[in-house]
């Protein structure tokens, strides 16, 4: 009991670790911020909003999927539109990817969860697009944009890549007391991890947020 209550509370301090490198780039940005500084504040409020909003359906319905559903796709969005930014990025195959993520995403919810259940081919889907776009934008721009959003690039793909491999064995993990006693903190540390590296990041490279 004593391990499942540490677990809980450790669970709730990192749905709380997406307000730090928000805060620090709201901060860092007194002057008008750039389209990809604007789009970071936008997924990371994002995250926090859907943190806070899944925490309260959790006690008031039982069930976080109207909110992980919607708020999956919205981040989908957010990263391609990022990428997009990019300067050697293909706009064109970031254009199609967001198209066929929104029309499987109201498919999915209209004909096979109601909005209620879990929409895991959207799920799959978005991890796989944005995960291969991801690293081609990485191969591709490294040399041509800057450092901030070299890094957030690269943190975010190798939390999808890494997250995605999880989700390939949720249906084992979930069966298994065992595995989940293991896998919830290493999903739950590298939740926490992402969010101190993109404050990291933001802190050491504020002298050049304007």
């Amino acid at each position: 009991m004593n391990c499942y209550m540490y677990l809980e509370w450790y669970y709730n301090f990192a749905l709380c670790t997406p307000i730090i490198p928000l805060a620090l780039l709201i901060f860092f940005n007194n002057s008008s911020p750039k389209q990809s500084h604007k789009i970071l504040i936008l997924l990371f409020s994002t995250d926090l909003i859907t943190n806070v909003l899944t925490a309260y359906f959790e006690a008031k319905y039982g069930n976080v999927y109207p909110i992980t559903n919607l708020s999956l796709v919205i981040q989908a969005f957010l990263i391609l539109q990022f990428i997009k930014g990019l300067e050697r990025s293909n706009k064109t195959i970031v254009n199609m990817s967001i198209i066929f993520i929104l029309l499987l995403f109201f498919c999915e919810s209209i004909l096979r969860s109601n909005f209620w259940a879990d929409n895991k081919f959207t799920l799959i889907s978005c991890h796989v697009i944005i995960i291969l776009i991801g690293w081609i934008a990485i191969y591709q721009s490294y040399k041509n944009t800057t450092e901030l959003e070299f890094r957030f690039l690269a943190i975010n793909i190798l939390y999808n890549t890494v997250f995605f491999i999880e989700i390939l064995f949720m249906d084992k993990i979930h069966f298994s007391k065992e595995l989940f006693l293991y896998t919830f903190p290493f999903t739950v540390n590298l939740y926490i991890g992402a969010n101190l590296f993109y404050a990291f990041t933001i802190w050491s490279l504020r002298k050049n947020l304007d």
